[in-house]
């Protein structure tokens, strides 16, 4: 905060001050104040990549061209459920998910309503896909032996078009990546 006057630092409390006093619910109210900490932080990164949030020139620019697309043998769609305060952060590993396997990652923002609606429907859809959880545990599987509990046959590419996940015969892996410090997942 500094640099900031204390008038400036009120005005920028006041939007909360008024969310908290709403006669509405509490999941309504953090939807509201994640909703606008999303548009401050967006307003502020103008000399940055909307993908990668590094600055885009300079030294420690933009990394978007390094990366190469992955190729997967198996219909596989990243779910990446990332903490608001995250979502701005250049150095989060969502970002090299993001341009390594675009087409197939789906950012789904904690807070934001619309986000938490639309993760809830794509996990409850249990007959197109299927959903895991890549979190570290001491009852965590590897890959492999969660491919070898479910139907190979349903999982395959379509040769037709393996390029478009969504156009695929089989069943989808849905792949949730959840993003955050320790104290936030």
């Amino acid at each position: 905060m500094e640099g900031k006057s204390y008038k400036q630092i009120k005005q920028n409390l006041a939007p909360h001050q008024q969310v908290r006093n709403m006669n509405i619910s509490n999941d309504a109210k953090f939807s509201l104040m994640v909703s606008e900490y999303l548009t401050h932080r967006e307003d502020m990164r103008t000399k940055k990549c909307p993908k990668c949030w590094l600055l885009l020139h300079g030294r420690a620019g933009c990394i978007c061209s390094k990366f190469k697309p992955l190729d997967f043998s198996v219909n596989v769609r990243f779910l990446i459920f990332i903490h608001y305060k995250e979502w701005f952060n250049a150095g989060d590993d969502s970002k090299i998910l993001l341009n390594a396997a675009s087409d197939l990652s789906k950012v789904y923002v904690y807070g934001r309503e619309q986000d938490m609606i639309d993760l809830k429907n794509v996990c409850d859809d249990t007959e197109n896909s299927s959903t895991m959880l890549l979190y570290p545990s001491d009852i965590a599987i590897d890959v492999n032996t969660y491919l070898s509990r479910v139907d190979q046959t349903d999982l395959k590419n379509n040769p037709d078009n393996p390029d478009n996940p969504d156009e695929s015969q089989g069943k989808t892996i849905n792949i949730m990546v959840l993003d955050g410090t320790w104290n936030q997942v």
